[in-house]
């Protein structure tokens, strides 16, 4: 071990030892000679480390993208097709991403029947004649409101 620091080193003006050592700082904080070679193999270690590294971050980041984007148009094709009820099926059918097709899922169509509710005061064939003969005309007011 020596009896200097790195910081002192400059100032005891140690110079380059002729058999190509140099002074380093040891781990424990003291100075001590060093090959070159030695400095050298280290720091190619520790840069080929920091390059595997920032491999793996690139491949993570690269699955990670692909997988994003997988979900994205996944998200899009079920938006664009809603569940239906197909065949007389008493249950949904659901949009398969896989498939690329509507698949019978276990979900009911039906809830259980409910209590039957109150009599209503206009009875289904009153609004039917009601309705009759009106379901096709449009009427509106072509003049403008603002009176331009």
């Amino acid at each position: 071990m020596a009896d200097k620091t790195i910081g002192d080193l400059k100032k005891a003006n140690i110079p380059l030892d002729p058999k190509g050592k140099v002074a380093v700082e040891s781990s424990q904080g003291e100075a001590e000679y060093c090959e070159l070679g030695d400095i050298e193999d280290l720091a190619r270690a520790a840069a080929q480390q920091q390059a595997e590294m920032a491999k793996s971050y690139a491949e993570e980041a690269k699955t990670s993208k692909e997988a994003a984007i997988e979900s994205a148009r996944d998200a899009a094709s079920l938006a664009l097709h809603p569940p239906i009820l197909k065949g007389g099926s008493d249950h949904w059918w659901t949009w398969s991403t896989e498939a690329g097709d509507y698949v019978e899922s276990d979900l009911d169509a039906k809830g259980e029947k409910g209590e039957k509710g109150e009599k209503g005061e206009v009875t289904r064939a009153e609004l039917d004649a009601d309705l009759a003969g009106k379901q096709d005309k449009l009427t509106f007011d072509d003049a403008p409101t603002d009176g331009s």
